[in-house]
């Protein structure tokens, strides 16, 4: 099975980490089995909404121009700004307190606005407005505010955020709002009916989705986590949130991508961040496919999807792609019983094809029609770095060259050879000869060890 995570753009570059599936992976469904649906279920948090019943507290839109005199806080650019950062103040101490009528009464009627149920069900542990621009035409009644939401939820270890525009009015009772909407990717508040359930080391949050569904993934995601923080070790948070939408079309809104670019995509990681900084992780299901993999195949994708997580991978340009996703592969399918034979069955199909292997996948052959090769050799190239030290020694390596400071081909090149002594296209030969005799085929660099040097002390 091959996972593949091209990535999504981030303040440095892509952050979303794809797992796509490959012919290792459809072998593995073969093998273990159709896949074992457990039923699990949503538990629907009901807060009250905005609704006609609570319109009756809504301040009537009465514009400040009928008056003889515009109040200050209208015509004078600094109390007109303290006015608006106020009602959004406000306007988030509702969404947190759960206050639906106060949150109603910061708006006009029949404002276009979230659904507050929705947000407020996911019960956030923050939730801020901070005001980046307020602009007004002819009107001064009227501004158009723009916004960075920043949230975050129990189970983040810190914001995400997102872009809002909202339309505001001056009424008699001072700005309300009368539209709010977001730009670019969507929050899963704007994306249909939400509900979630939460484990020990995991949140799921659904769309549209059951309440089996979603303890379903919980009982994986709380199964792995360890896993993961067995073999990178114990300095991440061990918590994740899971979006697991009803439809393709969900995963399009939700990650702005296109449909064709997610459609054979079991799982994709994410950093939720509008505003340069690293946000968030979300790792996004793929409901369609994920039901298409047995109980094994799911495990391995949320294996690899939390190591994504675990690293951190998303969030610098350190280290090469090939490394985070041959990384991630490795921890997937650890202790799983597929042989390598099977997970990178695309690789070795192309070597017996005559293909040599002489340079490491590169950040484009990430995606395309080379995806599967590309992870899975990716993997092999891991496998290798792994065979002398095992997991520990991999890790250190990736530990190294994510703390480098230069390129990430000049930082994995400088943990090769501080870890093994060997130079970076001394271990391409080495990791193309592993790939042959994967193949069954003879080695192409026959005088080159068929083992890295033991791994040596760095101090």
């Amino acid at each position: 099975m091959s996972h593949l995570s091209p990535v999504e753009p981030a303040p440095k570059r892509a952050v979303g980490l794809v797992l796509v599936l490959t012919a290792g992976l459809l072998l593995v469904i073969g093998v273990v089995g159709a896949g074992l649906v457990a039923l699990l279920g949503r538990t629907p948090v009901s807060s009250p909404q905005a609704s006609p019943s609570v319109h009756d507290d809504v301040a009537a839109v009465a514009p400040a121009t009928t008056n003889p005199t515009l109040p200050e806080e209208v015509t004078n650019p600094t109390t007109r700004q303290y006015a608006i950062d106020r009602l959004l103040r406000d306007r988030a101490d509702a969404l947190l307190l759960g206050d639906a009528s106060s949150w109603a009464r910061m708006q006009v009627l029949d404002a276009a606005v979230p659904d507050f149920s929705s947000i407020h069900s996911l019960s956030p542990v923050s939730f801020e407005y901070a005001t980046t621009s307020i602009t007004s035409d002819n009107d001064p009644t009227q501004a158009a505010v723009s916004v960075l939401v920043k949230y975050r939820l129990p189970m983040d270890a810190a914001a995400a955020t997102l872009r809002e525009d909202l339309a505001l009015q001056h009424t008699d009772t001072g700005w309300r709002i009368a539209s709010e909407h977001s730009l670019g990717r969507k929050p899963v508040w704007e994306l249909g009916a939400v509900s979630h359930v939460s484990g020990k080391h995991a949140t799921v949050i659904g769309i549209d989705q059951t309440d089996a569904a979603l303890r379903r993934y919980v009982a994986i995601a709380d199964a792995v986590i360890p896993d993961v923080t067995k073999a990178w070790g114990t300095d991440w948070t061990q918590r994740v949130v899971i979006v697991v939408p009803k439809t393709l079309r969900q995963i399009e809104t939700g990650l702005g991508r296109s449909a064709d670019s997610l459609r054979d995509i079991a799982a994709v990681t994410s950093m939720e961040t509008a505003s340069g900084d690293h946000g968030s992780p979300r790792i996004w299901l793929n409901p369609l496919t994920m039901q298409e993999l047995s109980s094994l195949g799911r495990e391995i994708v949320l294996r690899h999807e939390v190591a994504h997580v675990a690293t951190g991978s998303g969030s610098t340009d350190a280290t090469p792609l090939w490394l985070e996703e041959g990384l991630a592969e490795y921890i997937g399918y650890e202790n799983s019983g597929v042989s390598r034979a099977v997970a990178a069955g695309d690789a070795i199909d192309a070597v017996r094809d005559g293909r040599k292997f002489t340079q490491l996948p590169s950040t484009d052959d990430f995606s395309g029609s080379g995806l599967a090769i590309a992870y899975e050799s990716a993997l092999i190239a891991c496998d290798e770095l792994a065979k002398d030290g095992g997991i520990a020694t991999l890790v250190k390596t990736y530990r190294i060259a994510a703390q480098g400071t230069g390129s990430s081909d000049e930082n994995v090149s400088a943990g090769i050879h501080q870890v093994y002594g060997v130079t970076l296209d001394e271990f391409v030969r080495r990791w193309d000869v592993r790939l042959h005799q994967l193949a069954g085929l003879p080695n192409t660099q026959a005088k080159t060890p068929d083992a890295l040097p033991s791994v040596r002390p760095t101090g």
